[in-house]
This record gives C-alpha cells, sequence and structure tokens, in this order.
C-alpha cells in the first residue's frame, strides 16, 4: 500500500491496484490507490480483477506465504501484457542463521524472520529462479542482503567450517557463502515470449559433481 502510495506521487499517470485476501486490509489501501481486489493467491482467479492486462506486478514478501507459488505465478502471467515485467523479494531459507538452528534442534517459528510463522513455503536462490522459469518468466537478481551470525570470533569459525565442510560435497566456496550469507533476494523478471504451438524438442547435458544435483 505504502509502496503503491509513494509511487504513484512520483509517477502521477500510474494506475496501481492493490491485492489482498483480506477485505479489512484493503480498507486503507482503497483511500490512497486507484483499485483494490479481493485476491486469495491460492486460489486465484481472473474474475477477481479489474483489469486483464497489467504491465508490472509487485511481489513483496508474497510467495512464500502460498501453498503453491507456481500456480500463482502462472495466474500473474495470465493476466499480465506481453511485455510485462514483476519484481519480487524473497527470504533465502540456506542462511546459516536457519543451520545454526538445525544444529541447535530448535525449527521453532518466531513472529517475523526466516521462520515467520506465516511462511509455508522454504525457497533458496535456486529454486526461486527455477520458480519464475518454470512459470513464463526471465528472471535476473537485482541485489541480495546479506546477513551472517553476527560478530565474533566463534561466529566467524562456525561460518568457515560450514564453508569447509561444504567442500567435501564437491561446492565451490563461492557457492557456499552465497547460499549460506543470503538472507533476501530482489529479483526482476521479464514475461517470456509465448512458445510456438508446434515445439521442438532439444537436449540440454549440465555437467555436476554432486550426487544429490
Amino acid at each position: 500500500m505504502t509502496l503503491g502510495e509513494i509511487f504513484k506521487i512520483n509517477n502521477p499517470g500510474a494506475q496501481w491496484t492493490g491485492v489482498d485476501y483480506n477485505p479489512r486490509a484493503l480498507s486503507e489501501a482503497a483511500k490512497r490507490l486507484d483499485y483494490i481486489a479481493v485476491v486469495d493467491l491460492n486460489h486465484p482467479k481472473p474474475d477477481d480483477l479489474p483489469g486483464s492486462n497489467y504491465d508490472t506486478i509487485v511481489m513483496g514478501d508474497v510467495l512464500e506465504h502460498l501453498n503453491d507459488p507456481l500456480d500463482a505465478m502462472n495466474f500473474v502471467h495470465s493476466v499480465s501484457s506481453t511485455d510485462a515485467q514483476a519484481f519480487c523479494c524473497m527470504p533465502i531459507m540456506t542462511n546459516i542463521g536457519i543451520i545454526e538452528r538445525m544444529l541447535l534442534g530448535d525449527l521453532s517459528y518466531d513472529q517475523y524472520g526466516l521462520l515467520d510463522t506465516t511462511h509455508i513455503r522454504f525457497m533458496s536462490i535456486a529454486s526461486t529462479i527455477k520458480l519464475f522459469l518454470d512459470s513464463g518468466w526471465l528472471p535476473s537478481i537485482l541485489g541480495t542482503r546479506f546477513v551472517g551470525l553476527g560478530s565474533g570470533t566463534e561466529k566467524a569459525d562456525f561460518t568457515d567450517a560450514i564453508v569447509n565442510a561444504a567442500k567435501l560435497l564437491g561446492i565451490p566456496k563461492s557457492t557456499a557463502e552465497r547460499n549460506i550469507l543470503s538472507y533476501q533476494i530482489w529479483l526482476q523478471a521479464y514475461k517470456s515470449p509465448t512458445p510456438p504451438v508446434n515445439k521442438t524438442k532439444f537436449s540440454v547435458v549440465v555437467p555436476v559433481n554432486n550426487d544429490t544435483i
């Protein structure tokens, strides 16, 4: 709501639609935005929206709260224009803070943060990118918020130990550090051109050095 309000101040010609499943949450948004729509993104329907040709979609901390993010992304693809773009921020559950909690044996949910009580889907950088590709979007990472365990020798030593342990699995240091220090990413994605009806089959060879992959 606040983002839409500020955007409209700087771009008076923009038309902004606020979407939420809770009508009460939209009551205040109705005073600041052009349109509002009650939409349950767990079961989205095009008829729930006042339009069907949106050129920009903003999803701020949304997808991790859904039962089926792929279904939601397919829905977004269906109601957007051919040259649409999408923006998304996603919490990354491979962060070392989660690894620490696992080793402590404490995966209790929190009021906020990575283990927010309302988080249903746990996403990594790779699975987030795959989600967008699978739903017809071409994503790129705009930025990453890196968060470690804080300062102190013990925290640094623990991080180094995890990175060194990753080498035993054939995971490069740079990859391990990116995965365990990433806390949140921001994506920008462009809508992929609609594929032709007669699809051509082709093969992709991906060399890996890890049995899990």
